[in-house]
């Protein structure tokens, strides 16, 4: 884990226990701000195309940590759907699925 977070091997064996969580808690804010900045580039691109009306940013993208609820999801994508970006298929109910 250390390595793959970008860590020096020779470095690990020198951590504390506070020093390791402040690294990887560093790094997992890097890693979503990169997310973000990720998703406002595509979201700008979309923008840039006039293809359609692209929703706000922030109604299409939640921070870190908030969950929506399926309902504001489900109208998110009526609306994209009718913007123009395809036609709305809902997701199957979970009795379709064999789930009990």
């Amino acid at each position: 884990m250390w390595v793959e977070l970008g860590g020096d091997l020779d470095a690990f064996w020198r951590q504390t226990p506070k020093t390791f969580s402040i690294f990887v808690r560093g790094r997992e804010r890097a890693r979503e701000e990169e997310s973000r900045r990720a998703n406002y580039q595509a979201w700008l691109t979309a923008r840039l195309t006039g293809f359609a009306k692209v929703p706000d940013f922030d109604d299409i993208f939640r921070p870190t940590g908030q969950r929506d609820d399926p309902a504001r999801m489900e109208a998110t994508a009526k609306t994209i759907a009718a913007t123009g970006w395809g036609e709305y298929t809902p997701p199957p109910s979970s009795s379709e699925n064999g789930a009990v």
